[in-house]
């Protein structure tokens, strides 16, 4: 169990929120899946990464993730 996580708060932690299904330990947890418990627990999103992967849940980088998503992103054009 990582430091300063009890074991009701690993429990929530690995809630999706659809109908308390847990998170599925064989398939990489992507950013949108990480965002939902961030704020449920009001934690950071680096934070419940790190969390996760301290629980042996593998999990997206979300800095990348965010580098990744940002040419998709459409701009506004000053005219």
């Amino acid at each position: 169990m990582p430091e300063g996580l009890t074991y009701d708060r690993a429990l929530w932690l690995l809630e999706t929120g659809e109908e308390d299904l847990p998170l599925p330990a064989e398939s990489l947890v992507d950013l949108t899946e990480l965002i939902a418990p961030a704020r449920r627990m009001g934690e950071p999103v680096a934070r419940v990464r790190d969390r996760l992967v301290q629980l042996g849940i593998p999990v997206t980088d979300p800095a990348e993730a965010t580098r990744a998503a940002l040419p998709r992103v459409p701009l506004l054009h000053a005219g």
